[in-house]
């Protein structure tokens, strides 16, 4: 016989990431809760204490893994098509729970600088590095961008 319990959930991370950052753009910090979160992931307290053991953690974590994934390809295309993709990517952010997680936790960075200060540094670091590489780009092949030969 195997060892006690059920086997681990390969998607409880995920679905409680998902969750805890739709909870909190809804409600905020100050509202953001255990209880609500466990019926929202379809977990159990238990399995979010085991596995995070505070709130506090579990948020930091839920922001980090979700502010910083990048929302818009700046690989390929055109200096044009890049800066395009880059502008719809930005205004599409704002309008999705992502985009709302993303302001809450700036506005409320002021208020718990320890709690929300190291992700929200991450996601911007992300970002920033994102932003040159179009103009990179555009440099290194200034009239390719716009149709034009040198």
């Amino acid at each position: 016989m195997s060892g006690r319990g059920r086997p681990p959930d390969p998607d409880l991370e995920a679905r409680v990431y998902a969750a805890a950052l739709e909870l909190y753009g809804e409600v905020g910090w100050a509202r953001f809760s255990f209880d609500v979160l466990a019926r929202r992931a379809r977990v159990g307290k238990a399995a979010l204490y085991n596995r995070w053991g505070s709130k506090e953690k579990l948020i930091v974590d839920a922001l980090t893994a979700g502010l910083t994934q990048d929302p818009f390809d700046t690989q390929s295309g055109s200096l044009r098509t890049q800066l395009i993709r880059m502008a719809a990517g930005t205004l599409d952010g704002y309008l999705t729970t992502r985009g709302l997680v993303y302001l809450r936790a700036q506005v409320e960075a002021r208020v718990y600088p320890e709690l929300f200060g190291q992700a929200l540094e991450r996601f911007q670091r992300e970002r920033i590095k994102v932003g040159p590489q179009p103009a990179a780009e555009s440099r290194a092949r200034p009239w390719a961008s716009c149709g034009r030969s040198a």
